[in-house]
């Protein structure tokens, strides 16, 4: 079913010193917002049901508003979960309290209409796709941003990310396209447009990047962060760690060694007191089956896959902007820039910065997917 929920009292609250998530992480974060006490918000109601016995999806559907220049900025947080659709707006909840908060809500969907006309390609919606121990709240200061024009962004958590409850036996690429599809169909803000913007970053691009070479039709632009058509050998090795990290059982050494070979070192200079606290937060927030599925199922190291990056990348037809870091060890900066070259894609390539470029570079990375989504 398709719970809709709205807290209009919620909505009307001032947000400042908002906590902003990246990749587990936590981050003080300050941004003007104005209430909405005179936001218009009009709530339908009706069944959606899905299959129970395939891949049943929820989607917890969280909507603050404030008013930026007479405009409602509206963000959303999707994840694939058993054992049903929901769609919950007016306040944020952490995506464990969903089901409890929400079972007993009526069936429906949200009408958002206090963003009135939009522009530029801001009435399809963003959905962004993190990396592979990325969790739902990692985007929410990102989202805010590329919502402030009233564009509709959604935050994706995948199969294997968090601790979803979906089996992870399968975590390859055409598993997460076909959850993508599913998803897309049944949940009414994406069915209805018909096509949106993605955004993915690290395995998320590659997630994304599968979404747009297997449905076309889902996807009108793709922006890509932190992908290449060959890792090379310290890629490879780095990742060949990560497996036996967590083969062992050992979350929480594959999460602080990641954070140690994707960061930039000008970022952990100024981070480094920091880098156990985050390494534990993140290790905590997913289940080690989860991640080493999704590294396992998800990189294809010989060109010639079928899912393989540049196998997929050959395949796509809508335009691209791949963002890659000066410093990535996991996409080298050229590899990443031979892949868009060859597939005819936009690149741009951010200085001073490591494989995760929205945490470490956020105001390029946000400038460059605004303009690049505005096109």
């Amino acid at each position: 079913m398709l719970v809709g929920h709205s807290d209009t009292d919620s909505c009307r609250k001032k947000f400042s010193g908002s906590r902003v998530c990246f990749d587990g992480h936590d981050h003080d974060h300050d941004h003007d917002a104005a209430t909405t006490s005179g936001a218009r918000r009009h709530v339908e109601h009706r069944h959606c049901r899905t299959d129970r016995d395939k891949n049943v999806l929820h989607a917890s559907h969280v909507t603050c508003g404030h008013t930026v220049q007479k405009t409602v900025t509206t963000y959303h947080t999707i994840k694939i979960e058993e054992p049903a659709l929901y769609q919950a707006g007016g306040t944020t909840m952490a995506a464990g309290t969903v089901n409890a908060s929400l079972t007993q809500s009526r069936a429906g969907k949200l009408i958002d209409e206090s963003h009135g006309q939009a522009d530029d390609g801001n009435n399809v919606p963003l959905v962004s796709i993190g990396g592979t121990a990325q969790l739902l709240r990692w985007f929410s200061g990102h989202a805010r941003h590329l919502a402030s024009g009233g564009k509709s962004v959604f935050t994706y958590e995948a199969r294997g990310q968090g601790k979803t409850s979906l089996p992870v036996d399968d975590a390859s690429l055409e598993m997460h396209s076909t959850d993508y599809a599913r998803l897309a169909s049944a949940f009414a803000p994406l069915a209805s447009a018909q096509q949106a913007d993605l955004c993915g970053f690290s395995f998320g691009g590659r997630v994304a990047l599968a979404i747009a070479a297997q449905h076309p039709h889902l996807v009108r632009r793709l922006v890509l962060t932190g992908i290449a058509g060959n890792r090379r050998a310290t890629g490879r090795l780095i990742i060949k760690g990560w497996k036996q990290a967590l083969r062992n059982g050992c979350a929480q050494t594959f999460v602080f060694n990641s954070m140690l070979e994707t960061h930039g070192k000008a970022f952990l200079e100024q981070n480094e007191h920091r880098i156990a606290f985050w390494a534990n937060d993140v290790a905590r927030a997913n289940s080690v089956p989860g991640l080493l599925a999704n590294i396992t199922h998800s990189h294809q190291d010989d060109p010639d896959h079928p899912w393989s990056t540049p196998a997929l990348a050959a395949r796509v037809k809508c335009p691209v902007l791949l963002i890659v870091g000066e410093e990535d060890r996991l996409a080298p900066v050229e590899e990443a820039v031979a892949l868009a070259e060859q597939c005819g894609w936009e690149v741009e390539v951010v200085q001073g910065a490591g494989h995760t470029v929205p945490l470490e570079k956020r105001h390029e990375w946000l400038a460059l997917t605004q303009a690049f989504l505005a096109q």
